[in-house]
């Protein structure tokens, strides 16, 4: 068995350095990404962070979140929420998050309603206006 794959990466050498320089081309990246969801969930500050936007594309769904880090507003993109929660826009979260990085780590039991804590956060009472009921 052996000697048929030595046989088969010898005829077919340069689909073995395509795949080869595809999986050095990616494995960073999902290194990276783990590397800084591991320090984020380890480290990471407590926050809340808004729910605002649904985007629904052919093949993807998107959620966009926004939270204040350091009175900055920073938005970002979370991709595998649980099904159905597009309905929760405009909802607050309890969220995880580190200086360094812009990622952030949503807790989708934690919805918060609290609004001195929302506008502690940084809200302003707008963003607690448009939220759901």
């Amino acid at each position: 068995m052996n000697n048929s794959i030595l046989n088969y990466f010898k005829k077919n050498k340069y689909g073995l350095i395509f795949i080869c320089v595809v999986l050095l081309g990616i494995v960073p990246f999902y290194i990276n990404a783990k590397i800084k969801y591991n320090e984020i969930q380890k480290n990471g500050k407590i926050g809340i962070g808004k729910f605002v936007e649904y985007e629904r594309k052919p093949k993807t769904r998107n959620y966009y979140f926004e939270y204040y880090n350091k009175n900055k507003k920073i938005r970002d993109l979370i991709k595998n929420p649980p099904d159905g929660f597009h309905k929760n826009v405009g909802s607050f979260y309890k969220i995880k998050y580190l200086d360094k990085y812009e990622n952030i780590i949503v807790d989708f039991d934690e919805k918060i309603t609290d609004t001195v804590a929302i506008l502690k956060a940084g809200f302003s009472k707008e963003d607690i206006a448009n939220m759901p009921k």
